[in-house]
């Protein structure tokens, strides 16, 4: 189940749960978004994406991951109910990932996500993946 947070509830809890799946510090002023999308189910959480909507039909995936303890099924299911969450209002995805992110390049190339670029920051290499809505 997909659940959108506001930008005001994130701030309270974004500190910690960066740390549970990036292992690193994020200071919750950091995020300059429109709302997180959290995948969980009654029990657990699976993951989160924090959304930068462009314009009408393009959002940009900010950041995110999953939780270190979550099974590879569950986390593309997960990503899929956001897909499908993102495109009942939108046509296109956006988003970087490390290069290096091998797990999350091929769950995002299952996924239907393609590499249009990559950009370079702080001597670390992202891929920009994109993905459009079929049909419209």
């Amino acid at each position: 189940m997909i659940k959108v947070i506001s930008p005001e509830t994130w701030k309270e809890c974004s500190e910690k749960v960066h740390s549970i799946v990036h292992q690193t510090h994020r200071h919750p002023e950091f995020e300059r978004i429109d709302y997180v999308l959290v995948s969980n189910d009654n029990t657990d959480t699976y993951g989160y994406i924090t959304v930068k909507e462009w314009d009408k039909d393009s959002v940009y995936w900010d950041f995110g991951g999953s939780i270190p303890t979550a099974s590879s099924v569950k986390v593309y299911n997960a990503l899929m109910e956001a897909i499908n969450f993102t495109f009942e209002k939108h046509k296109k995805i956006t988003m970087h990932t490390y290069n290096e992110n091998i797990p999350m390049l091929k769950l995002a190339m299952k996924a239907g996500f393609r590499i249009i670029g990559i950009k370079s920051i702080e001597n670390n290499i992202f891929c920009e993946l994109e993905l459009e809505k079929k049909g419209d």
